[in-house]
């Protein structure tokens, strides 16, 4: 007669949602619950006494014989196939996807398995329609990053016009498919140049909406005002009637003449571009002669003069240079950009460009970029 603890075992096993299936050390099964008859297809019957690869494709047989007998030397309770897609195999040949937790009792040299099995058909299921929709979704965001990336370059300017007395280089990497960063060349009827680079707070799809937005208006503002800091005012006015989201944006304006070489400039909150006198052999930065815009709608802005003579540059860049970060965490640094340029200050602005562009690359390497990087040269001849 069964004690108390046996029936209850009993009843564990018979009423469990899991299928239990009972074997010996041999692998031979001696018990199997009502839930392993309805998830195999047998009979009780029918595998009692069988090996317990019968449950197994024919494939599995042989390795799982080699790992029971590993098992049976030292067994542990654990899960089983822990990484791997793991079959179970009914009694008409049909192959599931299963899950196995493994436990064991010892009666002196009496050892018996006890696995544990669930029938995850559904829940793989329903990982692949995820997985199959997650990829859906991926492609549409790829499909509209492609066209965002698109509409964006359609702002920057395509080519660089050609200014007597003056030579202009740009070098624009977005992290993404789209950025924040912009940059413009414009050229005045009177011989003047306008030269532009800003930067958006953010990344991604809104940072370059908001940047599409900005830049509209500032190229529609300086040519309609007739000074800067009128022409940086009322394109702030617009930029922070837009900035719902708390977005805004540093700009650098400088307006060249490239006879006189005056540059007269705005700076809103940007990188102080560098002005390089060939003359003095120094550097001297264009500072901040306003907030960014789109932080108050009446901020007031300055403007700034500074003299190119022949050969003398100046360097515009956005954030993405001075803050990149290395391997160690340490930034590339204004220092550091100051040292590139004057070690090669007889380059030609294209040279100087790519030539600051690798060497911040090459810093940050073997990680990508981690943000918008935009590099401006422009030398009086």
């Amino acid at each position: 007669m069964k004690n108390q603890s046996n029936i209850g075992l009993d009843n564990f096993i018979r009423k469990s949602p899991l299928a239990i299936v009972i074997a010996n050390g041999e692998g031979i099964i001696e018990e199997i619950n009502p839930m392993a008859e309805d998830m195999f297809g047998f009979k009780a019957s029918e595998l009692i006494g069988k090996p317990i690869e019968i449950l197994m494709p024919k494939s599995s047989r042989k390795k799982h014989i080699e790992h029971r007998a590993k098992y049976i030397t030292q067994p542990y309770t654990r899960p089983m196939g822990i990484g791997l897609d793991l079959m179970g195999r009914k009694k008409n040949g049909e192959l599931f996807p299963i899950e196995i937790g493994l436990s064991h009792t010892r009666q002196g040299d009496n050892i018996q398995i006890i696995s544990y099995i669930s029938d995850i058909t559904t829940r793989k299921q329903s990982d692949q329609n995820l997985l199959k929709q997650l990829e859906n979704e991926k492609n549409v965001s790829h499909h509209e990053l492609a066209m965002a990336h698109q509409v964006q370059t359609s702002f920057l300017p395509t080519d660089i016009p050609s200014i007597p007395g003056l030579s202009v280089s740009v070098k624009w990497l977005p992290a993404r498919e789209v950025g924040g960063d912009f940059y413009d060349i414009i050229q005045r009827p009177n011989g003047n140049c306008d030269l532009v680079i800003a930067d958006v707070t953010g990344k991604g799809i809104p940072a370059a909406l908001f940047m599409a937005s900005a830049c509209t208006a500032l190229r529609a503002l300086l040519n309609g005002t007739a000074s800067l800091e009128e022409g940086i005012s009322r394109t702030n006015q617009l930029v922070s009637q837009d900035s719902k989201q708390g977005l805004y944006v540093t700009l650098f304006v400088a307006r060249i003449n490239s006879k006189t070489g005056e540059v007269s400039y705005v700076n809103g909150g940007h990188n102080p571009p560098f002005h390089y006198s060939r003359n003095k052999t120094q550097f001297s930065t264009l500072t901040k002669t306003g907030k960014a815009l789109g932080i108050e709608t009446q901020s007031i802005y300055q403007q700034g003069v500074v003299h190119l003579d022949p050969h003398d540059f100046i360097v515009l860049y956005t954030d993405g240079v001075t803050e990149a970060i290395d391997t160690q965490g340490q930034e590339f640094g204004v220092e550091r950009l100051q040292q590139v340029i004057t070690n090669r200050r007889d380059a030609t602005p294209e040279e100087l460009v790519t030539i600051i562009s690798e060497a911040v690359q090459d810093f940050v390497s073997p990680a990508p970029l981690p943000d918008d990087t935009t590099i401006m040269v422009a030398r009086r001849e």
